[in-house]
């Protein structure tokens, strides 16, 4: 486990990082079905385990009344003669 920041501007732009694996992220965030979820597409760069560098989605949902709030983030690897990958990045951010 390790700290992760995240800002979505009222615009839709997102941006992060998290400093101690070297990762930026990057990336859009758009409304989801409710007013207390974002839709996210994001790029990681500079991470220090190399599987994180890629595009992302997902989706961040917010709890105001519980003071926590929900991410979740998937991206996949395929291609010719590789062998298909998945990766995750979930967390519960609390105040």
């Amino acid at each position: 486990m390790v700290q992760m920041t995240i800002e979505i501007d009222p615009q839709g732009k997102v941006i992060g990082s998290s400093p101690e694996n070297g990762c930026q992220l990057k990336g859009l965030a758009t409304p989801g079905v409710t007013a207390a979820i974002a839709n996210l597409d994001v790029t990681f760069s500079g991470c220090t385990y190399n599987g994180y560098n890629r595009r992302m989605s997902g989706r961040l949902a917010v709890y105001s009344a519980k003071k926590y709030a929900q991410l979740s983030l998937s991206g996949f690897s395929m291609g010719v003669g590789k062998i298909a990958a998945s990766f995750d990045i979930r967390a519960t951010m609390r105040r």
